[in-house]
């Protein structure tokens, strides 16, 4: 909520929170993206997303982030790939569809 809200310091204060309760999981790592994501900070959120992943790589919103990052970053197929498969975990995400479509027009594949 505090980020959804804007409140990116609140978000941190409850990240740190929930690291010390619990082992950091991929959702701590997804929040953790977000907060950069938010910033601007990509090598961070990507950074961030590629672990969330890695500790769960059904995460379909990280895949999804992941692949925003690399829209942000120019990296066309690498974007492509991340949407394919957020939509793979997720047939009904779809922002993540929309954003495919958009990431192979963007690379010049127009048929897909």
């Amino acid at each position: 909520l505090y980020l959804e809200n804007g409140d990116i310091a609140g978000a941190e204060n409850y990240l740190v929170k929930a690291e010390t309760a619990e082992k950091a999981g991929a959702e701590i790592e997804f929040l953790r993206g977000m907060i950069y994501f938010k910033r601007n900070e990509n090598a961070s959120a990507l950074a961030a997303f590629e672990k969330s992943i890695k500790l769960d790589p059904n995460f379909a919103e990280a895949h999804y982030y992941r692949a925003a990052i690399f829209d942000r970053l120019k990296r066309d197929t690498e974007a492509v790939a991340s949407y394919g498969e957020a939509v793979l975990i997720d047939p009904k995400f779809s922002p993540a569809w929309f954003d495919l479509a958009v990431a192979h027009y963007n690379a010049g594949r127009y048929e897909e």
